[in-house]
């Protein structure tokens, strides 16, 4: 599939990716599947094989049937949560309970749910379940990740609610000791509310959030050195458009 083809499902009708899907929901199950398609869009190019920065960026997802769930959130300071780039948003909490990653190597999903049992991110397990359903690869100089996922393979299919964040860093540091590291998120970093907020999708409808809509990511340098550091001038970081959506099977 092309970039324009890409863009034109993400963007419009998923309906062949949507109903291809359907043979990972359990027979007899009676659930439509549902498929999540994000578009994250950077000030600069997003790192890729012949980078010599080797970003990661990172796709949070929690499913949950309540509004009020702690969600996902990045950590931005010592101790690092245990894992360098993610935690709940309340201590002791599940905060996600899987997540896509983008790095030099291409896409992964990942599962904190290890031999049946749902994991806190804190405990650094985390079960790879190969590559979406649908993914680009940015070019040398492109600025785009897109990729489509069943969520269905992520543990909690049943919940209701799909909250996301989308994280971008330049380390993902694995001791307690200080270090810097740059970091994007969803929302504005600049503002200290800028930790947890995090876009909520309804499952039980196509549903749709884009940054069009609330403007929560500026189109402005919002990178910042652990949590309370200045603003860095890292256009490969910086997240300043994004749109998520579900399109049931």
């Amino acid at each position: 599939m092309n970039r324009r083809s890409f863009i034109a499902v993400a963007i419009t009708s998923a309906t062949g990716l949507a109903a291809a899907s359907c043979a990972r929901v359990p027979a007899g199950s009676g659930d439509a599947a549902v498929l999540l398609r994000v578009r994250a869009v950077y000030r600069g190019e997003v790192t890729n094989s012949l980078s010599l920065r080797q970003n990661s960026y990172f796709f949070l997802i929690h499913r949950t049937d309540s509004l009020n769930d702690p969600g996902p959130v990045p950590v931005v300071q010592a101790p690092w949560g245990g894992n360098g780039f993610a935690s709940a948003s309340q201590p002791g909490a599940q905060g996600f309970v899987g997540f896509v990653q983008y790095d030099a190597g291409g896409f992964g999903v990942y599962s904190l749910q290890s031999g049946g049992t749902l994991l806190p991110p804190e405990a650094r397990v985390f079960e790879y379940l190969g590559t979406p359903e649908t993914s680009i690869t940015p070019r040398p100089g492109e600025r785009e990740l897109l990729f489509q996922l069943d969520l269905s393979r992520l543990p909690l299919a049943d919940k209701r609610y799909v909250y996301i964040n989308i994280i971008s860093t330049d380390t993902i540091p694995q001791t307690p000791d200080d270090q810097v590291k740059l970091w994007d998120a969803i929302e504005d970093g600049t503002k200290p509310q800028s930790l947890t907020p995090w876009v909520v999708l309804d499952t039980s409808i196509n549903d749709r959030k884009s940054n069009q809509v609330d403007a929560r990511e500026p189109a402005f340098n919002d990178v910042r050195d652990r949590i309370n550091g200045p603003p860095v001038d890292e256009p490969t970081l910086d997240l300043v458009d994004w749109q998520v959506d579900i399109q049931r099977g």
